[in-house]
């Protein structure tokens, strides 16, 4: 399939049944960290270490990381810093949900959002500026 062109994410890395020694046979591309550790890191030690940790992991196997539950500026700022810098955020902190297919566009955004440049579905990348242009037509609002 990756041959295709399809990319993979491995979901809610860190809880359940997502173990490292399984994720050094599984051909992903994004590791998706679970985000009952990126909602916890500002107050949480060991959580914040548990996020550093699998993105170091996810970025010593050349797979980009992508953390669950950024709900606010305060997740999104540690998510960005240089001791963490995980690739791309996902949540209400980014953007709220909203209907793919609008009545009317809203406001466009200048954050990389999927469908817009992005590689992860319902993502934006926590680090520079967007480098693409959105598609003809696409309008994402601005998370803020």
């Amino acid at each position: 399939m990756q041959g295709a062109g399809f990319l993979f994410a491995l979901d809610d890395f860190g809880t359940g049944t997502s173990l490292f020694g399984d994720l050094k046979n599984l051909p992903v591309d994004y590791l998706k960290i679970d985000g009952g550790f990126v909602k916890n890191l500002a107050r949480d030690e060991i959580d914040k270490a548990m996020t550093e940790t699998i993105h170091r992991i996810g970025h010593i196997m050349g797979i980009k990381t992508v953390a669950e539950y950024a709900e606010n500026d305060h997740i999104i700022d540690a998510l960005r810093s240089g001791s963490m810098g995980v690739d791309y955020a996902q949540g209400y902190g980014v953007c709220k949900p909203m209907p793919l297919f609008a009545p009317v566009p809203p406001p466009a955004c200048d954050a990389q959002v999927a469908g817009a440049g992005a590689d992860t579905p319902d993502s934006v990348n926590v680090g520079a500026r967007p480098s693409h242009p959105a598609p003809a037509g696409w309008q994402r609002p601005c998370p803020h």
